[in-house]
């Protein structure tokens, strides 16, 4: 994200605002849905170069970036990164954030990652 484009009353009055974590096949698909759909989508893959702005969604320079003002964070990264996305996330998703966390991996590693401790008032849909 460049300095002419912090989170400002642009992204917040398209809709709400979703941070999709993982630009590859699924994720590129989902934001630009939710894009269509009116969400103000800020997406973040280190690994793909992003056509994601002709898409509508708005590129940022990381998960940080991409998680400001987020309501729901959708992490779509292979499962062996699962964990440090999770990670990442923690200290900046805000208080009432959904995360969501669609990779592929093991009943196991989803068991690991819906005990690890939330920010206080955030979601998880992976948690009971």
């Amino acid at each position: 994200m460049s300095a002419e484009d912090p989170v400002n009353a642009r992204d917040l009055a398209a809709g709400p605002v979703v941070a999709v974590l993982g630009l590859g096949e699924a994720g590129s698909v989902i934001a630009a849905d939710l894009v269509a759909a009116g969400a103000a989508v800020r997406g973040f893959d280190p690994r793909v170069a992003a056509a994601s702005a002709d898409a509508g969604i708005i590129e940022c320079d990381g998960d940080a970036d991409a998680r400001r003002a987020a309501a729901l964070v959708l992490s779509l990264t292979c499962a062996h990164e699962a964990e440090n996305a999770l990670a990442a996330a923690l200290p900046w998703i805000g208080r009432a954030a959904i995360y969501a966390d669609l990779n592929a991996g093991s009943s196991a590693l989803k068991a690991r990652l819906a005990g690890r401790p939330r920010t206080q008032g955030s979601r998880s849909p992976m948690s009971r």
